[in-house]
């Protein structure tokens, strides 16, 4: 995802040492495995749980530093529920001023009825990490374009 983001002109922001240090909390707590990676692109592993995600994205979306998150729950990761697309949909909605998108992995009936949950949410999910790159690349540019005509 990183990759698509930066093949398209995105820049990928280092996270604060604030920012990895509040990851590195999680870890401490338990809330995320030992083995996560708190640099961006942040990895909570195929053992993350919804707390694991929804913490994970309340510190991204409350860092200076972040214009946006794309959030890669794949499905199938035992320590995930159905409850996380309307967990992280509030946490959206309370940290409302940053886009987030979805991309998860699947074409099977419980990954797409994941998508259509988000998006019926009001969170864009795509069914694979370079769509969902291209798709915010799309929302940088629009904003880029909006700032430069004043409307934001």
């Amino acid at each position: 995802t990183a990759d698509e983001l930066e093949s398209r002109g995105a820049v990928v922001v280092q996270l604060s040492e604030e920012t990895q240090s509040r990851l590195r909390e999680l870890m401490d707590r338990g809330v995320i495995p030992p083995i996560s990676a708190v640099a961006n692109p942040v990895d909570v592993t195929g053992s993350a749980t919804d707390d694991a995600f929804v913490e994970s994205l309340r510190i991204l979306l409350d860092a200076p530093e972040v214009d946006g998150v794309i959030v890669l729950p794949l499905h199938h990761v035992p320590g995930l529920t159905s409850d996380l697309p309307d967990r992280i949909a509030a946490e959206v909605r309370e940290r409302g001023d940053k886009p987030v998108l979805v991309a998860d992995i699947g074409q099977g009936e419980y990954g797409i009825a994941y998508r259509e949950r988000f998006d019926e949410l009001g969170i864009p999910a795509y069914p694979t990490p370079e769509r969902a790159a291209r798709a915010m690349v799309g929302l940088i540019k629009y904003g880029e374009a909006l700032r430069r005509v004043g409307a934001l």
